[in-house]
């Protein structure tokens, strides 16, 4: 929305002249010679959201890290029934994995312990 708030201020002919720059890596391409200041601004900005929007994407596509437990393992070391509790555990665990802070399966079961 962002990207498309900042084009609106573009006329059609203009945008289609630019939207090859504004689509271009940020930093990469020479707007100096862009006028007036408001259009460069404006394809600067565009540069950086799409630039943003790249790396979003391409953090999606990275897999998942292998889980360290599952819920079965969280209700027999904890001793607790199905519920929402489990879920709740099981994601302290997948923050804690993305974090550095827990690396293996003995650290999320005493990460959870602890949490209990």
């Amino acid at each position: 929305m962002c990207w498309a708030d900042h084009a609106s201020y573009l006329n059609e002919a203009a945008l289609k002249k630019r939207l090859r720059t504004a689509s271009a890596a940020y930093g990469k391409s020479d707007l100096s010679r862009v006028r007036p200041e408001e259009a460069r601004k404006t394809l600067r900005h565009l540069q950086l959201v799409s630039l943003l929007l790249r790396r979003w994407r391409d953090m999606s596509r990275a897999p998942a890290p292998e889980r360290l437990l599952d819920g079965r393992d969280v209700m027999k070391a904890l001793k607790l029934p199905p519920g929402p509790r489990i879920g709740e555990l099981l994601e302290r665990v997948r923050e804690a994995q993305a974090e550095g802070e827990v690396t293996d399966k003995a650290g999320a079961l005493a990460l959870i312990a602890r949490l209990k």
